[in-house]
């Protein structure tokens, strides 16, 4: 994906309402500076010690869960700060030029996780957005590698960050407010990010330091946050289809012979994109067809 289509996704696909990212990944120890002049070359840019601050700038800070590095490499989390989608991809393009540059990698324990603005999200609300994610986790899954499934591969449980959301459904929300913690923290959809920040995280992905998978599933998680707007019915026991998820987030309309007409030609190129990842890791057959 260029920069010509993630602008256009950017325009006819998203609002222009900010987002934050944060990239795990390894960096060459030796190249540390290097990294860092080459950062501040292209985006405001300062490397900082661990924090949970927003910040009005890109930030670079050690990542001490992401222990098992490569040898001379260390552990790294690049943190965009909110930026509406246009400007995000903009920036977003230049930092992995030079994470890239410089050899970064990623390794299965590496997330990638999405912050999506929630203002103006109520208590009911963030049940809506629980009730869509649980009914649509299993379709989801079907983008991700095995590790960000069910993660009962590659990571022991106390290094299991993106466990799924079904078991917080019921007790997520207590009492008139989110309750926060580790249990509920370190799921695929995280409510407690709101509190703090504003925001619901999407922690499902797996790391990434390709700019094409990271525009879609920006666009993916803020077009989820947007549907749970309105009522999503709780269907704990209903696992929805990759069709049904992209309808419900209005990236196409059904046609009458079953398949998917998008709503315009971005929306066609994010179906496409979760098309081929379906097929990539053996669910083609549960992909949606494009009419």
């Amino acid at each position: 994906m260029n920069q010509e289509t993630a602008q256009a996704i950017a325009l006819n696909v998203m609002k222009p309402k900010t987002l934050g990212l944060e990239i795990e990944c390894y960096i060459p120890t030796a190249s540390y500076q290097l990294i860092d002049n080459a950062l501040q070359s292209v985006v405001p840019y300062n490397r900082e010690r661990w924090n949970t601050t927003t910040r009005s700038y890109w930030k670079g800070i050690p990542d001490s869960s992401l222990n098992n590095a490569p040898r001379g490499y260390q552990g790294f989390e690049m943190v965009m700060p909110p930026l509406v989608p246009s400007e995000a991809f903009k920036q977003l393009e230049k930092v992995l030029e030079v994470l890239n540059r410089y050899n970064a990698k990623v390794r299965k324990c590496c997330g990638l996780h999405v912050h999506c603005d929630a203002r103006g999200y109520t208590l009911k609300r963030m049940q809506y957005a629980l009730n869509h994610y649980v009914k649509s986790e299993k379709a989801i899954d079907c983008l991700m590698p095995l590790t960000r499934r069910d993660n009962q591969e590659a990571m022991p449980s106390h290094k299991r960050y993106c466990k799924s959301t079904k078991e917080i459904l019921d007790c997520a929300i207590d009492g008139g407010r989110i309750r926060q913690g580790g249990f509920l923290r370190y799921r695929k959809l995280n409510l407690t990010s709101f509190e703090k920040h504003g925001t619901l995280e999407y922690r499902h992905h797996a790391g990434t330091l390709d700019f094409g998978k990271i525009v879609a599933w920006m666009a993916f998680c803020q077009s989820s946050t947007e549907r749970c707007r309105t009522q999503v019915p709780r269907t704990e026991s209903y696992d929805n289809p990759m069709h049904n998820v992209l309808l419900a987030i209005k990236w196409a309309t059904h046609n009458l012979d079953g398949s998917l007409d998008p709503v315009n030609e971005s929306a066609r190129v994010l179906i496409e994109y979760v098309i081929n990842r379906m097929v990539h890791f053996g669910f083609g057959a549960k992909a949606p067809r494009i009419g």
